[in-house]
C-alpha cells in the first residue's frame, strides 16, 4: 500500500467518494438524490476508511504458451475485508465505477464478531461468510444496479454478463424486460435474493455449459473463491509458508478492535492504529502490503485463471475492461 489516504469521518468519506471516485453521472444523480448508490456509500461510511494505491511488487507467470505476464501482487488483495479500498484506473468510467461500488459494497456488508470475546474463529463459518458477503457485493455491482439503472449496461462491457439473459432476454439493451422492472421497483428486496440465488445455482451447478460462456466464467472465478479461502485458513497446512489453521483470526480480531477503538479513542486515532498495524512487520513481512504472504500466494492463482479468461474471450473476439493499476 502507498499513498494512503485516510478518512476517518464519514462526511468526508462520503464527499471523497461522490467527488473524486464516481465519475458516471447517473450513480452521482443517485447519490445527490438518496437512491442506492447513497444508501449504499452511507453505509460503508460508518466505519472510518482509507483508500491506496498498490505497491510496486510483482509477481511473473506464464501462460500455457510460455508468454510472461506480470501483475501487481496487490491488485487482487481482499482489502475491504480491512477497511481499505484500492485505487484503480479504468479506461471505461462506469466500469471503474462499479469496480468501486463493487469493493465499497463488500466492505459495507462485511459483519464481525458482536464482541471481542465472539469474533469469529471457525474456519467453515469463516468460508460462508466471505462466501454470502461475495454473493451480496456481486449481486449488486453485476445485477440489481442495472435492474435500477437499465441504461447503464448499453455502456458497461461489451460482451455478455450474466444479468442479461434476465433483464434482456432478446438480447437486445434498449429492450428490457418491463415486468422484472416493475417487479424491482415494487419489491427490490424480493429480486435481489431473486438474482442472488439464480446466480448461485451457476455456482453450485455441477456443470455448466462451455457455449454459455457469462456463466461459464461465472462458475470458474467461484474456484477463486475456493483457493482464497484456502489460503486464508490453510488447514492441513498446504502453505507451508503460513501457519496451519491460516491468519484469518488476526483480522477478524482487529476490525472488532477498530470498531471498538472508535469509541474510546476516536475514530482519528483508532483508524491510525489500524494502519500501522496493517503495515507492521508482523504483519506486512517489511513490506507495504499487509499480509503479503497470503496476498503472493493467492495472486498467482488469479493471475494464471486471469489469463485463461482473456484467452477464452480472445477465441470468440470479445474483449473485456482491464485495469492499469
Amino acid at each position: 500500500m502507498k499513498d494512503i489516504i485516510k478518512i476517518p469521518r464519514a462526511k468526508d468519506c462520503c464527499e471523497y467518494i461522490r467527488e473524486e471516485l464516481l465519475r458516471t453521472e447517473i450513480l452521482r444523480d443517485s447519490f445527490d438524490q438518496k437512491g442506492i448508490v447513497f444508501d449504499l456509500v452511507t453505509r460503508f461510511a460508518r466505519k472510518p476508511r482509507f483508500f491506496y494505491t498498490p505497491s510496486e511488487e510483482k509477481i511473473h507467470v506464464y501462460d500455457r504458451h510460455g508468454v510472461q505476464h506480470r501483475e501487481f501482487i496487490e491488485a487482487p488483495h481482499f482489502s475491504p475485508w480491512w477497511g481499505g479500498i484500492q485505487l484503480r484506473t479504468y479506461d471505461n468510467q462506469l466500469v471503474q465505477d462499479l469496480y468501486y461500488l463493487h469493493e465499497i459494497c463488500h466492505a459495507a456488508t462485511m459483519p464481525f464478531g458482536p464482541d471481542a470475546k465472539h469474533s469469529l474463529q471457525d474456519p467453515v463459518t469463516f468460508k460462508n461468510k466471505i462466501r454470502d458477503n461475495e454473493h451480496e457485493a456481486s449481486t449488486f455491482s453485476e445485477m440489481t444496479i442495472y435492474c435500477e439503472f437499465p441504461q447503464l449496461r448499453q455502456m458497461s462491457f461489451q460482451h455478455e454478463i450474466f444479468v442479461d439473459r434476465f433483464l434482456f432476454p432478446d438480447g437486445v439493451y434498449s429492450r428490457v424486460d418491463a415486468r422484472l422492472i416493475q417487479r424491482w421497483r415494487d419489491e427490490p428486496e424480493l429480486v435481489t435474493k431473486e438474482m442472488m440465488y439464480a446466480r448461485a445455482a451457476v455456482l453450485t451447478a455441477p456443470h455448466v455449459d462451455e457455449s454459455d460462456l457469462a456463466a461459464f466464467w461465472l462458475k470458474r472465478f467461484y474456484s477463486q473463491g475456493k483457493a482464497w479461502t484456502a489460503i486464508w485458513t490453510n488447514p492441513k497446512g498446504e502453505y507451508p509458508s503460513l501457519p496451519v489453521g491460516g491468519r484469518f483470526r488476526q483480522v477478524e480480531a482487529a476490525m472488532i478492535q477498530l470498531r471498538d477503538a472508535c469509541s474510546t479513542l476516536g475514530r482519528s486515532e483508532a483508524l491510525d492504529q489500524h494502519v500501522e498495524w496493517l503495515l507492521s512487520t508482523d504483519v506486512a513481512d517489511g513490506t507495504r502490503i499487509p499480509f503479503f504472504r497470503e496476498a503472493k500466494a493467492f495472486c498467482e492463482s488469479y493471475l494464471q485463471h486471469k489469463l485463461l479468461y482473456f484467452e477464452s474471450l480472445d477465441q470468440r473476439g470479445k474483449r473485456t475492461e482491464v485495469h492499469h493499476k
